[in-house]
């Protein structure tokens, strides 16, 4: 009896999962990392119903303001381009269209001097694990996004 009631237990457990809630925010990816970006889609997409990706900093900013996510998640170092993040936040600060877009920055750069050019500028500053082969830790991460998010609609007084 006790067997069943656990097998039933993990079955409904399966089930509840299977059909969270995927929210309508849509979500923009800047890395030049093209295995980043994937594992980051497919941590995102099991929560949010839009990802957009982008390998480098323009195509980035032209995503960023022909489709408006409603965050952006964004690297600073973008290898073999002339465009690195801190341009990108710049271009994004200077739009009208893209000004208000929170900023979410996820980066191997660790310096403190990197972190503060970029607190002004952004709502977060994560640095990159590389655990079991992933860029975050996918749980907190999709924490960290959704509080962004829901400060953001809070700020904004949306939804």
């Amino acid at each position: 009896m006790l067997n069943k009631l656990k097998t039933l237990c993990g079955f409904l457990s399966a089930k509840i999962k299977e059909n969270r809630e995927i929210s309508d925010d849509s979500i923009l990816v800047i890395d030049d990392s093209e295995i980043d970006r994937k594992i980051l889609e497919n941590i995102l997409s099991k929560n949010f119903s839009k990802i957009f990706l982008a390998k480098d900093g323009q195509s980035g900013l032209n995503l960023a303001i022909n489709e408006k996510p409603d965050l952006i998640i964004l690297d600073l170092i973008f290898h073999g381009s002339n465009m690195n993040g801190f341009n990108v936040l710049d271009e994004l600060n200077d739009c009208v269209e893209t000004q208000y877009i929170p900023v979410i920055i996820l980066t191997q750069d660790n310096s403190p001097l990197k972190i503060f050019e970029s607190s002004d500028r952004a709502q977060e500053y994560l640095i990159k694990i590389k655990s079991e082969g992933k860029p975050v830790e996918p749980k907190s991460f999709i924490k960290r996004v959704k509080g962004v998010l829901k400060e953001f609609e809070n700020e904004r007084g949306v939804k």
